[in-house]
């Protein structure tokens, strides 16, 4: 079976046009969350509070938006979007096992019954702990894939 693994932006983010996973790589913990999922998972694709779900090569203008300053509505209809985002693009579906490394805002927030509905397996990941825990984490298992990897190439 495939994996996604599904990470959320970030609130930092560089000041120019750029592919996606640039947009947010001022982001330490982003990075060690991208690196994570493009050692471990099959594909990655990044949840945006503005522009819902992103291919990593979609290029992108800078934004200031979050969903810890939208208000339930603007909630619900960002999650109506990715909701439709679901249902109308050709995002992965079959033979995919969908892995979410994300903040509790978005987990919450997530249309997860869509997913239900499709027939998309899914797992949530949540670290608990302060975003410095949270980056050790994530810091140590890109280490670990990595070494991994050096050893079962030879490298």
């Amino acid at each position: 079976m495939k994996t996604l693994g599904v990470i959320s932006c970030t609130k930092s983010k560089l000041d120019y046009p750029c592919d996606a996973y640039k947009m947010y790589s001022k982001s330490t913990l982003f990075r060690y969350l991208y690196s994570y999922c493009c050692l471990k998972y099959s594909r990655v694709i990044i949840l945006s509070a503005k522009y819902g779900l992103l291919e990593p090569l979609t290029r992108i203008e800078p934004y200031e938006k979050t969903l810890l300053k939208m208000t339930r509505l603007e909630i619900i209809e960002w999650s109506a979007k990715v909701r439709n985002q679901l249902v109308t693009c050709p995002t992965p579906r079959e033979d995919y096992v969908w892995h979410f490394h994300m903040g509790k805002v978005y987990l919450n927030n997530f249309p997860f019954q869509s997913l239900t509905d499709l027939g998309i397996n899914f797992i949530k990941h949540y670290f608990p702990g302060g975003i410095g825990t949270t980056m050790g984490h994530y810091k140590k298992e890109v280490e670990h894939l990595r070494s991994q990897e050096q050893f079962t190439h030879g490298g």
